[in-house]
């Protein structure tokens, strides 16, 4: 991973210069992303891609959605839901040991902050908070639109 391309938000980044060929037929390939940010770029291009195919493309964002897990992943969606979605409710589910306290008492001094830098390095900062962290899947799942398992 290289800073250059941290909140980029393709997958992967070939870096034609980077290559090395090793034999004629073996050659070594580079390729640059941002792990968290590339990822949950793909979430959202899945839940759009199942949309139009379920037919739900025209429906209308989703009241609520669930973010499960207590990674990156989830810590980047959990601002960037909100801010694409500004109606929709979001649950996050985390049911690893005590992280849904961690999460609860970091919100209580306000909501998460998101960095976002552009690939032409311009920065746009996201502010939000979910409605709800539980590690109860009876309390967050219920009446959930979308069920993320980043």
């Amino acid at each position: 991973v290289s800073t250059d391309f941290i909140s980029h938000k393709a997958s992967s980044i070939f870096d034609v210069n980077a290559g090395i060929a090793l034999s004629e037929t073996f050659v070594k390939l580079v390729s640059w992303y941002d792990n968290e940010w590339g990822y949950s770029n793909r979430l959202v291009d899945l839940c759009s891609y199942m949309a139009d195919i379920d037919g739900l493309k025209h429906v209308g964002a989703p009241e609520q959605v669930c973010i499960c897990g207590g990674g990156n992943a989830a810590h980047v969606m959990a601002a960037l839901t909100p801010s694409l979605l500004p109606k929709c409710k979001v649950n996050i589910l985390t049911t690893y040991s005590d992280e849904a306290e961690r999460w609860s008492k970091t919100l209580e001094s306000g909501p998460m902050t998101l960095s976002k830098t552009e690939h032409d390095k311009t920065t746009r900062t996201i502010v939000a908070k979910p409605n709800m962290v539980s590690k109860d899947p009876a309390q967050a799942v219920p009446g959930s639109d979308v069920v993320f398992l980043p």
